[in-house]
């Protein structure tokens, strides 16, 4: 057998061979550089330092100087009222009981599960008590949600749960989406 005829009869071997050795220096080359970079000299370590120092300062600037936001009021959030925005003494809304299985309050737009859980320490656990809040209601549920403030009113959750309530998925759907 002479030597052109087995290079033609092997050429896939000798390919995956030159692959395996190219790779393998490939990796040695840069596994190389990256030892080297996790070694420091003594000379450079004063610079470094130097480096750190003049960066910490340039962040310490960029922070001072930041201008301070300006909010903007929401004009459509109703006024709340002096009793409506008082709790309850007890620490309980003035709303009516829950009656029944609870519903998964998430699917409204706009009230995840740390608004869902909140609203279930507050007794809060049906689409038909969300239905039926009034404008009194919601300055009062508002009142506790803390960060999450103007949600009911922006996310419009009395109309989403109305819809609900009512069971009515192709309407719910038609006006905000998927459920």
């Amino acid at each position: 057998m002479t030597t052109q005829n087995w290079i033609n009869e092997n050429w896939i071997v000798i390919a995956v061979a030159v692959a395996i050795f190219v790779a393998l220096l490939l990796w040695l080359m840069l596994r190389r550089k990256g030892d080297s970079a996790v070694t420091l000299d003594e000379s450079e370590t004063p610079a470094l330092e130097q480096e750190k120092t003049l960066d910490q300062g340039r962040d310490e600037l960029i922070i001072e100087k930041q201008p301070e936001a300006k909010a903007n009021p929401i004009a459509a959030m109703p006024a709340p009222t002096a009793a409506a925005a008082e709790p309850a003494a007890e620490g309980k809304l003035n709303i009516a009981a829950a009656v029944g299985e609870p519903d998964d309050l998430t699917k409204i737009k706009g009230l995840g599960p740390k608004l869902s859980t909140l609203l279930g320490t507050l007794g809060i656990t049906r689409y038909d008590q969300i239905a039926a809040w009034s404008e009194a209601d919601i300055v009062e549920v508002d009142g506790y949600l803390g960060k999450f403030a103007g949600r009911i009113t922006r996310d419009n959750w009395v109309d989403q749960a109305g819809f609900l309530a009512k069971d009515d998925i192709a309407g719910f759907e038609a006006k905000y989406g998927k459920v």
